[in-house]
């Protein structure tokens, strides 16, 4: 019968988490990049490889300019080989161009949800888990 009621807990965990996690904006810029977004080109301004080979770049937008962080990786190029100067590929949108992202090709946009789905489906039966040790350990 407890294995019946912690069942029945982790879909109702689950549920009330992809609940939250849909109601969230996390993710929506992304969804609105790979929706909505134009390829573009960005200025490398200034390159962090030291901090997983990353690059700040600036996109210059109806006169207006936008900064943003980039990963070598997305690019699929060597921090190690960029050079201040240089034009990266970036997919914006073009009504907020604030939102951007250095990829080559929409596939290369995340789309932030496998971490969601990571979340909803791991942490409850973790969770769960432990009440369960705990409620072993108490003598229930």
């Amino acid at each position: 019968m407890r294995k019946l009621q912690y069942v029945f807990c982790y879909f109702v965990l689950v549920l009330l988490l992809a609940g939250v996690f849909s109601l969230s904006d996390a993710g929506k810029d992304f969804e609105t990049l790979a929706l909505d977004g134009e390829l573009g080109d960005a200025t490398v301004t200034r390159l962090d490889c030291g901090n997983h080979a990353s690059f700040l770049y600036e996109l210059l937008v109806d006169g207006k300019k936008y900064q943003s962080r980039g990963w070598a990786s997305n690019i699929h190029k060597d921090c190690q080989a960029m050079k201040p100067g240089e034009l990266v590929p970036i997919f914006y949108v073009k009504e907020r161009p604030a939102i951007s992202f250095a990829a080559n090709s929409v596939e290369d946009i995340p789309n932030g949800k496998g971490f969601a789905r990571l979340v909803c489906f791991v942490l409850p039966a973790f969770l769960i888990w432990i009440y369960a040790s705990e409620m072993k350990r108490r003598g229930f």
